[in-house]
């Protein structure tokens, strides 16, 4: 090893060091200001620019900070993605060239991130539990409920809570619709949340490539086959601009006095392009099963709920949306079953405030806060927050 690459790579342990004791000093700071009294001892691979700089961007609050910076120096980037990033100021050499760790793309320190909660998530996976039970009324006419997924599993969860039962022989049928644009964003989200990997766009390139909505969200088709099963009379679709006024809307359709509805935590925009890119992950590491234990039962509490869960349709796809709206609308107008709502309102409504894609830079500041969430759910349930962190595991593509 030449004096200027041990001299490099010593500056660059002592940044490390630096930033496991809670600094926030960039590299390109550090490494002109004053140098080390003593190097920092050799120990393990030389970090990544991206490891680096995404523990210089993690809450130094965060209990157990040390430790929690050890495991992302430790944890290199699953999938693909740039090859151990040198930083700046080494000796020229071969492979990745060096980047400034904070010009690097927000999506290398997701996927660094990604490591990392993989990492603490599958260490506590949820045992499989019995499904929930209800206090059935039979007296009570059971409700099927389809259309927007989101929509959808809010208004189920109070109608159990209730005592009324999903589906039966004879059931009154609510399909739940919208805005094309929401009712895309909802259809997105819970394939992700049942494990898919598309991301935004490509569910739109997908839907307009065959010319048609993603199956579950096909308001005419999905009212027109309940009509024939259970005749036209027991279907009810239900127009809304919003998740709540569909949920309050149905409750008056339905005679109960329901809360306001809330979003399900961890259903927004930037918690489901997260869990897309934690997905095939967490099914390396701990299987189909696993994945899905932790999705339902853990993800919600970390991923919370957000404030904006509104997606807008990409760019260049906004004319298509005008046309599929207008075939829906035109299938709800001859239809034998009941409307409640105006049909117009499934219309995507343009909004310049809405964003049309998901921008990673969003995405990086959610990971960090879920990665600062995660890493204090694992303190607690571990043996104290002085205990080191268990190595990561080799697992992760």
């Amino acid at each position: 090893m030449s004096g200027a690459t041990s001299t490099h790579d010593a500056l660059v342990r002592a940044w490390a060091a630096d930033l496991r004791d809670g600094s926030t000093q960039r590299w390109a700071d550090f490494r002109v200001g004053a140098r080390p009294a003593s190097p920092a001892p050799a120990d393990g691979p030389l970090p990544s620019a991206a490891q680096l700089e995404l523990v210089r961007r993690l809450d130094k609050d965060l209990p157990s900070f040390g430790h929690l910076a050890d495991l992302v120096l430790a944890t290199a980037g699953p999938g693909r993605g740039l090859v151990d990033v040198p930083l700046p100021g080494g000796p020229a050499g071969f492979g990745t060239p060096p980047i400034e760790p904070d010009a690097l793309p927000a999506d290398e320190l997701v996927r660094i991130a990604c490591g990392v909660l993989v990492t603490l998530l599958i260490r506590d996976v949820p045992a499989a539990a019995p499904p929930p039970s209800f206090a059935w009324r039979p007296w009570r006419r059971g409700v099927t409920v389809l259309g927007a997924p989101l929509t959808a599993a809010v208004l189920r969860d109070e109608l159990r809570a209730r005592g009324i039962r999903d589906g039966g022989r004879h059931p009154t049928c609510v399909v739940l619709g919208g805005p094309l644009d929401r009712l895309m964003a909802e259809r997105w989200s819970a394939r992700v949340a049942a494990g898919g990997g598309m991301r935004w766009q490509r569910l739109w390139e997908s839907a307009i490539a065959q010319d048609r909505l993603p199956p579950g969200i096909q308001l005419g088709t999905i009212a027109a086959r309940l009509s024939e099963q259970f005749g036209a009379a027991n279907v009810h679709v239900v127009l809304a601009a919003d998740q709540a006024a569909a949920v309050a809307l149905a409750g008056e359709l339905l005679g109960l006095d329901l809360p306001p509805a809330v979003p399900r935590p961890g259903s927004g925009v930037l918690a489901t392009d997260l869990l897309r890119a934690l997905n095939p992950l967490l099914v390396l590491n701990v299987g189909e099963d696993g994945r899905d234990r932790l999705a339902d039962q853990v993800w919600p509490g970390l991923a919370g709920v957000e404030s904006d869960l509104e997606l807008a349709p990409p760019p260049g796809k906004v004319e298509w949306a005008q046309t599929m709206a207008e075939r829906v609308i035109s299938d709800l107008r001859v239809g034998d079953y009941a409307v409640h709502g105006d049909p117009d309102t499934v219309v995507p409504v343009r909004r310049t405030s809405t964003r049309s894609n998901v921008d990673p830079e969003d995405v990086l500041e959610f990971a960090l806060g879920v990665l600062g969430r995660s890493w204090v759910r694992d303190l607690a349930r571990s043996a104290g927050p002085d205990a080191p962190p268990r190595r990561p595991t080799e697992r992760q593509g």
